[in-house]
């Protein structure tokens, strides 16, 4: 190859890569990865039509579970109060994150969430995490992407958490921390939202590979 011709091939080449890698990325919303067209719980489908099915009227959802599963009972209406699902040794917790009909006066912190949307809801608790200024935070913790997903046609978003979990709240007309926990270990956190937006469920699980959960999980659905 004459040796004039080369700097201008790798330029070209530079350029093309340069262009390829623009136009994979020019629609991507920053701090959010689009999942939506691959299987959201990338899990082994286990037959739930014998599962049994719980339905809560005040939260306004359904979900199947197996036998022998022990489901939440009490205080159900109470924004920041957790749920759990514990079957054998998987566990999933849940709460609402915003205002629950008829019972907005136990919405506590989360009262002026009603005015936004399940991305935006999302982002915030993703972005007080993901700037999370404590000096005694680890140098090598753990925060992944987060994710935009579809959990039985309902638009979700999730990412992966290890060290602590910082709940985000709108107060004094800005987003900022209300609220957390230390974590003992990994945790993934899954926002679920109804379509009109006026839910909004924070599930959380340690058990982030368990086949169950994403099963129970795919039955979720919004009571009309």
């Amino acid at each position: 190859m004459n040796k004039k011709t080369l700097p201008i091939l790798i330029i070209i080449i530079l350029i093309v890569l340069g262009l390829v890698w623009y136009f994979q990325n020019q629609n991507t919303e920053p701090g959010i990865v689009d999942n939506t067209n691959q299987n959201a719980n990338d899990t082994q489908e286990i037959d739930t039509s014998e599962w049994e099915t719980f339905t809560d009227e005040v939260l306004g959802i359904s979900y199947k579970h197996p036998e022998g599963c022990n489901i939440p009972i009490g205080n159900l209406y109470i924004s920041n109060i957790s749920n759990g699902i514990t079957c054998d040794k998987d566990v999933i917790e849940y709460r609402s994150l915003k205002p629950i009909k008829n019972y907005e006066d136990h919405a506590g912190p989360y009262k002026d969430n009603a005015n936004f949307t399940l991305e935006q809801i999302a982002e915030a608790n993703y972005d007080v995490n993901l700037n999370n200024d404590n000096p005694n935070k680890p140098d090598n913790r753990l925060i992944t992407p987060l994710r935009q997903i579809v959990i039985n046609g309902n638009e979700a978003y999730e990412f992966l958490l290890d060290w602590s979990y910082s709940t985000a709240c709108f107060v004094d007309g800005k987003w900022q921390k209300c609220g957390g926990s230390l974590l003992s270990e990994t945790t993934k956190y899954i926002y679920i939202g109804n379509s009109d937006n006026t839910k909004v469920l924070e599930f959380y699980t340690k058990d982030i590979e368990s086949d169950l959960i994403k099963n129970i999980l795919g039955t979720l659905k919004f009571l009309d």
